[in-house]
C-alpha cells in the first residue's frame, strides 16, 4: 500500500480515492508487524512531491534482526542517510 507521509498536526490523509484518518492508515502499516511480534523496520528512501517523506518497509520473519538489520544497513549505504534539517 502507498502511503505518503503527512504534514505534523494533519488528521485526515488521502489513500488513492479515499481519505482516511492518519492513525488508522499508520495502525494499517505497523500493526499486523507488531501483533505477530515480527521485526520490521521503515527507512526514507526519497520525497514526495510536496516534499514529505517516502519510507521503505522492510518485515522479515521472527527471530531474523540479524538480517533486516543487513538489510537496512545495505539501502542506507546504497542510498545514503536521510538528509537532515535544522529546525528555525
Amino acid at each position: 500500500m502507498r502511503a505518503m507521509g503527512h504534514p505534523v498536526g494533519e488528521q485526515r490523509v488521502r489513500v488513492g480515492p479515499r481519505e482516511e484518518s492518519v492513525l488508522a492508515v499508520s495502525w494499517r502499516l505497523t500493526y499486523p508487524w507488531n501483533l505477530l511480534g515480527l521485526p520490521a523496520v521503515t527507512l526514507p528512501i526519497a520525497t514526495g512531491g510536496q516534499g514529505l517523506p517516502i519510507g521503505l518497509q522492510i518485515a522479515v520473519p521472527a527471530f531474523a534482526e540479524a538480517s533486516i538489520h543487513r538489510a537496512a544497513k545495505t539501502l542506507e549505504d546504497l542510498h545514503g542517510t536521510w538528509p537532515r534539517t535544522t529546525s528555525t
